[in-house]
């Protein structure tokens, strides 16, 4: 079953990860890969995906060179993938996994963890799942650089928003970073 796995070690508790993880509403300003989620992040609750890995917003969003060099075969797809997820799995400042089955397009499964390595070092790891017979004919050949990339890029743009200044930009959250 084609699967691609990134882990990376965040400087903060586990419940800081969490609130930027989980403000869906908040992804078009840190988030490079999803350009939108929309819904309530609970249990059972069904999401609106929109995955755009723009190359504007990658370098806007990334500030970083490395970015281009990385992605460079998201940019020759980039198309809009717009599904609905449900999510199957929440456990709060620990898991989320939501998924999307369809007979067509076959299985979708995206896994957040959260493990707190030491007192304010916490590793987010991230698995995504793919089943079908469409995934299989295109894994090797551009599916799984697309994703692996994907997946590095959220993680790495996760670690930069929850360890900067402007770690909370909502203003109804007090800023626990100072």
């Amino acid at each position: 079953m084609p699967q691609v796995s990134k882990q990376i070690l965040i400087n903060a508790e586990p419940f800081e990860i969490w609130e930027v993880l989980t403000r869906f509403y908040k992804y078009d300003l840190w988030n490079p890969f999803f350009e939108s989620v929309k819904g309530k992040a609970a249990f059972a609750e069904q999401l609106k995906i929109t995955v755009f890995p723009h190359e504007e917003r990658l370098i806007e969003s990334m500030k970083e060179e490395r970015v281009k060099a990385m992605f460079q075969d998201a940019y020759k797809i980039n198309k809009r993938s717009r599904f609905k997820v449900r999510i199957i799995r929440f456990e709060e400042n620990e898991e989320m996994i939501w998924q999307r089955k369809s007979f067509f397009w076959g299985t979708y499964r995206h896994e957040f963890r959260l493990t707190e390595i030491e007192d304010c070092v916490t590793e987010f790891a991230q698995t995504l799942t793919l089943k079908g017979a469409l995934i299989n004919m295109g894994w090797e050949h551009s599916i799984k650089t697309y994703y692996e990339s994907g997946l590095s890029l959220i993680s790495m743009a996760l670690k930069e928003k929850v360890e900067s200044s402007d770690f909370f930009v909502d203003n109804d959250l007090v800023n626990t970073r100072g």
